[in-house]
């Protein structure tokens, strides 16, 4: 189904009834009530937000996996596209070590192609990670997303660690991908939070949104991660900041 445009959400710092968004985007949403729920995805849309974000894997996901039983996602995304938004899923088993050594690459793509024949069709956008490159290699993200872009029409992102781009040539290489969901260098690192600094992001984004481009043969720069538990105001400003500079798109507040 066609998705609005363009990619505006906030999957880690948005407040919503005494948590944040990145609690929402995962095991506190499945959990919660119909009801809630809409309440969560009306606030979403109330801040002019296009994306609603869902983790699968570790303390985020469900506890009964939802990579492993994907007709048991579909309802969540079904009602969230209903309601005009985007849905986006995280495909990365990060601080998932169970679901590491029951998923080596070569299994996951098998069950991958499962998952997104099921829920394919309801996902706007899919993101390779978070963090790729602590639990896959890059011949290991490139072979998931080649196999993926099979199956999946829609963007295919890639989420690093903070400051973590990934070589040119190999991003090149990708021709599946859409790009690199960024994930900026942090100044305001304390009390289990963060904060990137507004002249970081729009020297990074400037920077490495001209190299995907000219370099990586013409990808683009989400931007990606920036702030977590810290004043939403805060991090809505840094999303506008990156988008000036040359991001397509935020997904941690705008």
């Amino acid at each position: 189904m066609p998705w609005p445009v363009p990619h505006r959400g906030d999957f880690l710092n948005k407040p919503f009834k005494g948590t944040l968004s990145g609690y929402w985007s995962g095991r506190k949403y499945y959990k919660a009530s119909h009801k809630v729920r809409a309440q969560y995805r009306a606030a979403l849309l109330a801040d002019g937000y296009t994306r609603i974000y869902f983790d699968l894997f570790g303390q985020w996901g469900n506890k009964d996996s939802y990579f492993d039983h994907p007709k048991d996602l579909l309802p969540f995304l079904q009602e969230a596209a209903a309601d005009g938004l985007g849905p986006v899923v995280f495909l990365g088993p990060e601080d998932d070590k169970p679901a590491q050594a029951k998923w080596p690459p070569h299994k996951f793509i098998v069950q991958l192609r499962k998952f997104i024949t099921i829920c394919g069709p309801c996902i706007a956008e899919c993101v390779l990670g978070v963090e790729v490159e602590e639990y896959w290699s890059d011949d290991d993200v490139s072979t998931i997303g080649k196999a993926l872009r099979q199956w999946f029409s829609g963007p295919i992102w890639v989420h690093r660690s903070t400051g973590e781009h990934g070589p040119w040539a190999w991003w090149k290489q990708q021709t599946w991908a859409t790009g690199l969901a960024y994930q900026f260098n942090k100044r305001d690192k304390k009390n289990g939070g963060f904060l990137a600094h507004p002249a970081d992001v729009r020297a990074e984004t400037a920077l490495y949104a001209g190299r995907l481009k000219t370099h990586g043969g013409g990808k683009q720069l989400l931007a990606g991660e920036y702030a977590w538990k810290r004043p939403e105001a805060k991090g809505r400003a840094l999303g506008q900041e990156a988008l000036t500079a040359g991001a397509v798109g935020a997904m941690n507040g705008v």
